[in-house]
């Protein structure tokens, strides 16, 4: 998977993506859709499966991607 520069796509109300600003990475859901300067609220996710916790604008993320996906359970 690539990048996707979020000035030229941004994800769905909902989707959970990892967010960078070109130096740290998160796990995000999109809170809210975008406000009047095209920023986005974003939840940040704990990746051990919790909820969503806390909600954030971050003018400073600069691209995302969709989550892999989930590898299969081996037995």
């Amino acid at each position: 998977m690539d990048w996707t520069d979020l000035e030229k796509v941004k994800p769905e109300h909902g989707q959970q993506v990892l967010i960078t600003d070109g130096v740290h990475i998160a796990v995000a859901e999109v809170d809210a859709v975008f406000n009047k300067d095209g920023s986005i609220w974003w939840d940040i996710c704990n990746v051990s499966g919790h909820d969503c916790e806390w909600a954030f604008d971050d003018r400073f993320i600069t691209h995302w991607m969709p989550l892999p996906k989930l590898p299969e359970k081996s037995l």
